[in-house]
């Protein structure tokens, strides 16, 4: 900071003025780029959910146009199934099966074997195939087995069932017969390489199950709508999942028709770590479309896009992941590009307010130039400014400062020079303004001289007065010869008398030190007691809440008594109910209950005792507790008295030290006086001199000119 203030104003202002202005860009700059971010996130994740939804909404839709082709079969057979009818004797014939049908069971036949045929071979139906099974004797009462398939690969020859083993184990069956309702299987791996979901509709008549309706779905129908980013994000893909998230469709797949898939078939916990998996799972149970940003075990990390599809009692999933490096690459990009035009708009910013303070300032070096001239007093100084503005003001107050402090130092250093010379007369000549705190010195330059010619004229007479006084003082140095002789038996009696007090002093401060040292052991003592006292406060503490929680026992105990008396009363009833054979158990209810009546008593006498224990440990931790305020009295008493004691004992040191000076100054007085009777002869003879230095003073004096006052 010292630094900071030692800087030129230029260069102040210039980091200041840079300070605020990035200080406030760190606050607006992270904001902007927070919300741009934000913002651009949002939206791309906005699209890609869109994205996402479309997909659901396209497998959704071959989903019920499956179970829309299954339902609107399975309602046909359901309206004409009481219509079917055992062989009657005409001429029709299965076209199947080759075996004798009636004509309304014929009929029922061509239907849903066109109808299968033609959504088999429609280019505009997304139906692979198409499959119908019945339980024996279920379609026609003379045929036991009725089944078929047709798909995209047999339109026209349907392929016929011949045992009931040949469908009744497979799930598409199993799970319609078991349960009465829809069922949609995860992909099969058909022999030509095609995998297919099968949506199996069950026929019910009447509550009971005759068979299924089966509509085949192919898994390269369930594409994404999303190959328009993939030049954009390389890292999108789409895919659908089951609802126990096994991947039944992933357009990064290389090969459908195998049977070790890379990722269709796979259940993604497989590659996701526990943590995202069991987010996963949270997000998924409301069954509503969400995001997720999971993390793979290699480390990768990818953004999940979900969108539900209802099928049948199950949800599926329509997924679209992107990795986010590629998802924010163009955000990130241009985050930076933002920062690096905030960065040199703000040094750009920076260096243009330098300059423009610079060429504003820098008269102010000119200022401070002649400034440094006057402090090392150098006056003649021209500051030339033509501006009206506060530095051209100062500039030319400087200059008439400098201008007129040359005037008055000129008029002091003659007026000086004068006085040197001894004309005290001269500050009567002073004839330059003195404004403000400038007059006091021209005040006290004509007071200085004022006083020196009053007191050289006091000299001049005290002169005179010193050479009358000298032949005085000769006679009183020889009375001052004879009072001294007596001074030095005085003060030997008085170095006698000092240094018998000092020992009686050493002596007490003896004494003082003893009572000290007394006085810390007691301290050390009480304190002890006082730290015993504490610890024995603290065990009857323990000792009263141990007889609180015994007491709370006891009462527990009495409850049970209780309880056990009204048990032993209520066996007694009935014991009495029981008559001659409950005899035996009333006698054991009455012990059990006189045992309970006991122990109440003996808890009650037990409480009785605990609370006068309690009683007794709550007056002996108050009588405690005075006895260690009591100590904790004497500790604070020994403290003080430790303290007066040391007191003491500092003072009789000081005592002592000050009377073996006393007795040092004492003989250095008698030194002394020794030496003023040679002195006192001498100055006989110096004041013979004065009295002749006095005549040659006077004649001194008549040389100054002195004021007339």
């Amino acid at each position: 900071m010292q630094k900071f203030h030692n800087l030129r104003m230029a260069r102040k202002i210039s980091l200041l003025v840079a300070f605020i202005i990035i200080s406030v860009s760190l606050i607006i700059g992270p904001a902007t780029t927070f919300f741009i971010n934000k913002i651009s996130k949002e939206t791309l994740i906005e699209k890609f959910s869109l994205s996402a939804r479309y997909n659901a909404l396209i497998v959704q839709s071959l989903i019920d146009e499956a179970y829309g082709f299954a339902s609107d079969m399975q309602t046909h057979i359901v309206d004409g199934y009481n219509g079917l009818e055992a062989y009657d004797g005409g001429v029709y014939a299965s076209k199947l099966y080759g075996t004798p049908i009636s004509s309304n069971t014929s009929k029922m036949e061509d239907y849903i074997l066109n109808l299968a045929i033609s959504a088999s071979k429609s280019a505009s139906s997304n139906i692979y195939g198409v499959a119908i099974y019945f339980e024996p004797y279920a379609f026609t009462p003379d045929q036991q087995i009725y089944g078929f398939r047709v798909d995209e690969s047999n339109p026209t020859s349907p392929i016929l069932s011949t045992k009931y083993t040949d469908y009744s184990n497979e799930a598409i069956y199993t799970i319609p017969k078991n349960t009465l309702k829809p069922y949609v299987s995860t992909p099969d791996l058909l022999s030509n390489g095609l995998r297919v979901c099968h949506v199996s509709y069950p026929i019910i008549i009447n509550g009971q199950f005759k068979g299924v309706v089966v509509a085949d779905i192919k898994t390269s129908q369930l594409q994404s709508t999303d190959s328009e980013y993939k030049e954009e994000f390389p890292s999108i893909y789409s895919a659908v999942l089951t609802s126990d998230w096994e991947i039944i469709y992933h357009d990064w797949e290389p090969d459908y028709s195998v049977a070790n898939t890379q990722y269709v078939g796979h259940n993604v916990d497989e590659r996701l770590t526990p943590a995202s998996m069991n987010e996963w799972n949270e997000l998924a149970k409301a069954g509503e479309f969400f995001t997720i940003d999971a993390n793979y075990t290699d480390g990768t990390e990818y953004i999940k896009i979900l969108s539900p599809i209802e099928v049948g009692e199950e949800i599926w999933w329509a997924k679209i992941g992107i990795e986010p490096k590629d998802l924010y690459g163009d955000i990130t990009a241009l985050l930076i590009l933002i920062g690096g035009a905030l960065v040199g708009t703000i040094l750009s910013l920076i260096i243009c307010i330098d300059i423009i303070v610079r060429k504003f300032l820098d008269p102010l070096n000119i200022l401070v130039d002649a400034a440094q001239k006057i402090e090392v007093g150098e006056l003649h100084i021209e500051i030339e400014n033509d501006h009206h503005d506060e530095i051209g003001n100062l500039s030319r107050g400087f200059t008439l400062m400098a201008s007129n402090l040359k005037a008055i130092i000129d008029e002091i250093d003659h007026a000086l020079e004068e006085m040197s010379q001894g004309n005290f007369s001269v500050s009567s000549e002073m004839k330059v303004t003195y404004n403000g705190q400038f007059l006091s010195i021209k005040e006290a330059i004509v007071s200085i001289s004022n006083k020196l010619s009053g007191l050289m004229q006091s000299v001049n007479n005290a002169t005179e007065q010193v050479s009358y006084g000298g032949s005085e003082l000769s006679i009183a140095v020889t009375e001052l010869a004879r009072g001294i002789v007596d001074q030095t038996q005085i003060i030997e009696t008085f170095i006698a008398t000092t240094e018998e007090i000092s020992q009686v002093v050493a002596g007490t401060a003896e004494q003082f030190r003893e009572s000290e040292i007394i006085s810390a052991e007691a301290k050390e003592q009480a304190n002890e007691g006082t730290h015993y006292m504490k610890q024995m406060l603290n065990s009857m503490v323990q000792i009263n809440e141990s007889s609180i929680e015994i007491s709370q026992v006891l009462k527990t105990i009495e409850g049970i008594a209780d309880q056990t008396n009204l048990l032993a009363l209520n066996a007694s009833i009935e014991a009495a109910r029981a008559g001659e054979a409950g005899k035996g158990f009333a006698i054991v209810a009455n012990e059990i209950r006189d045992l309970a009546n006991l122990s109440a008593k003996s808890v009650q006498e037990i409480e009785a005792v605990i609370k006068i224990s309690i009683n007794n440990v709550e007056q002996g931790q108050e009588m405690a507790t005075k006895t260690s305020d009591s100590l904790k009295s004497i500790v604070s008493t020994i403290d003080k008295t430790a303290s007066i004691s040391n007191g003491l004992l500092q003072s009789s040191k000081s005592q002592q030290k000050h009377i073996e000076e006393l007795v040092e100054g004492a003989k250095s007085i008698s030194r002394v006086i020794e030496s003023n009777v040679a002195a006192a002869e001498e100055s006989a003879a110096i004041s013979e001199a004065l009295a002749w230095q006095a005549d040659n003073l006077t004649e001194t004096l008549a040389q100054f000119k002195l004021t007339d006052d």
